[in-house]
């Protein structure tokens, strides 16, 4: 596989934040293992479903909606790792290009956790 046929692979298999925005056939969940405490926040009606407890957890998840999951950034590997299980358990299920710290940055709605 030559370089750019790889870069449109890999980003073939994330969404931008613009894509999530007023899209009422996703999914999103966040798969941060962390405590509320910690993260504070979420993006606005997303799932709370950390990547550990993924694998468990798939029946509460509609498989008719597009997935997206985040993490703290694009650079983790916890996103890819969900994102896998869920392809493999025939979900379309895609990773937020940059993760909730890109949506931070860019001022989209968020919850209070």
């Amino acid at each position: 596989m030559n370089k750019i046929d790889y870069l449109e692979l890999v980003l073939s298999l994330k969404k931008t934040h613009t894509e999530l925005l007023n899209n009422d056939n996703l999914v999103v969940i966040d798969i941060r293992n962390a405590p509320k405490e910690v993260k504070k926040t979420k993006i606005k009606g997303s799932l709370e479903i950390p990547a550990k407890e993924i694998a468990s957890r798939l029946e509460e998840i509609d498989k008719s909606k597009v997935v997206v999951v985040y993490d703290w950034n694009g650079g983790t590997d916890l996103g890819k790792v969900a994102q896998l299980i869920l392809l493999k358990n025939g979900f379309d299920a895609y990773e937020l290009s940059g993760g909730i710290e890109a949506w931070v940055g860019m001022s989209l709605p968020l919850d209070e956790l």
